[in-house]
């Protein structure tokens, strides 16, 4: 995935803003640290730094950002069975003492910036049962467990763990069941066993509480905080605004993400979409951030536009590579224009990354699929980067992960690839090139 620096600043107090799901840690087995500092655990160790107190204001110098920028590409690879330190590790008790541990640790061991990220790495896996945990640092970690401790009775306090949550069993079989019921119940126009069904087939897809789950007509309806379910949207995803009708950036409201109605019926996918539209949140929340520096910076007010704000674009370009790399102005100054090419590009090529590290080379070709005949459809549906740092960096992040992967994963990789040169050529993502993709220094 592309690894456009984020913890280097402390991002986790902004993305955590607007989470794509928050709500439901409320209802998570969870059991907080009580400590003013964080003790570091070298084999969980995040990528980035904590941008606290006196570590501020170094950690705004660029050479700290293109040290996390290598740090996180080089140490993202999906771990294998034995070298996670989560393997083992008991994270609670059932009501009948049964004792749950992990069995295999999912996700790359440097973990997920949110809670969602975790939970849809988890899904695109298909293990099961599954949960997702948050380490000493603040990353989350989806794991496999010997147990299903969803809705479990006690979480052990023997380890260094913040948070611990059991997600509901990824029952495919069962998902496909009420996808059989629905159907039926439409064709008997009874539209409440409709409702009634279609929330919970979108509890065990994603694998939260159904009041994480928000049904909604249409995008003003969408909440942050929240799965949102648009039963006026067939299919894909969209992030933007909460209470917005469109994806227009604006640094005073929350992010909000929502997927189509039939995504449900393709659980893995569906999780695909909710990384991919997740990583729009996360790109929506560094802009946040930079905005509000901005604003005290040069005691000027961010004026939100259809192309943004073009003092803001101009200071923001300024600020690299000294204070943010060249990519990540790129990023910010996209987002805030409301010009997405620089996030979709990133999210696209970032959940092909994850899904099939995650074991779904499916999930994974589909994104890229989408992404390639999206740029060159007519009219076009998603745009390019408007300059070239992202689209560099991607390829430089792809050949980094491509060179720590096992062989067979490789070979994935590879037939991907193939099929979009075959299939859209013209697509800049299609002409990634082992060979010259290490070429670009950011």
């Amino acid at each position: 995935m592309l690894m456009i620096n984020r913890k280097v600043f402390d991002t986790s107090n902004f993305i955590d803003s607007t989470p794509s799901i928050t709500a439901g840690e409320e209802n998570a087995i969870t059991r907080e640290k009580q400590t003013d500092s964080l003790q570091p655990e070298t084999h969980l160790r995040a990528a980035g730094f904590e941008a606290k107190s006196r570590n501020a204001e170094m950690l705004l110098k660029s050479s700290y950002v293109e040290a996390s920028l290598r740090n996180q590409a080089e140490t993202s690879a999906a771990p294998k069975a034995s070298s996670s330190p989560l393997n083992g590790l008991r994270i609670g008790w059932l009501q009948d003492g049964s004792e749950v541990k992990v069995t295999r640790a999912l996700s790359p061991v440097v973990g997920h910036d949110t809670r969602m990220e975790a939970i849809a790495f988890a899904r695109l896996s298909g293990a099961d049962p599954t949960a997702v945990v948050r380490d000493s640092n603040g990353k989350w970690h989806a794991v496999e467990l010997n147990r299903n401790f969803y809705g479990g009775t006690k979480v052990a306090s023997d380890n260094n763990l913040r948070n611990v949550e059991g997600l509901t069993h990824f029952d495919q079989k069962k998902i496909e069941a009420i996808q059989q019921e629905i159907v039926k119940a439409q064709e008997k126009g009874d539209y409440e066993e409709v409702s009634r069904l279609q929330k919970s087939q979108a509890a065990l897809v994603f694998g939260v509480d159904e009041s994480e789950i928000n049904f909604i007509r249409n995008s003003n309806e969408r909440l942050a905080g929240k799965i949102n379910i648009n039963t006026g949207k067939p299919g894909g995803g969209l992030h933007g605004a909460e209470k917005a009708p469109n994806s227009n950036f604006d640094p005073s409201k929350r992010n909000a993400i929502e997927i189509g109605i039939n995504e449900l019926a393709n659980p893995k996918n569906a999780s695909g979409i909710i990384f991919h539209e997740n990583s729009h949140a996360k790109d929506y929340a560094l802009t946040q951030y930079w905005v509000g520096k901005y604003e005290k910076e040069t005691g000027k007010k961010f004026v939100p536009g259809d192309k943004g704000d073009i003092g803001f674009t101009t200071w923001i370009n300024s600020q690299a590579p000294k204070h943010l790399s060249r990519a990540d102005a790129e990023l910010v100054s996209d987002v805030s224009a409301n010009a997405n090419g620089s996030s979709e590009a990133k999210a696209y090529v970032g959940t092909f990354m994850n899904a099939l590290k995650a074991g779904n080379p499916e999930a994974a070709a589909t994104q890229l699929k989408l992404y390639a005949a999206g740029m060159l459809s007519h009219p076009q549906k998603i745009n390019r980067p408007t300059g070239a740092h992202v689209e560099l960096e991607l390829k430089r992040q792809l050949e980094i992960e491509y060179r720590k992967m096992p062989k067979d994963m490789q070979a994935q990789f590879d037939k991907i690839f193939q099929d979009l040169a075959k299939n859209h050529p013209d697509a800049w993502i299609s002409k990634f090139n082992h060979a010259t993709a290490m070429n670009y220094k950011p």
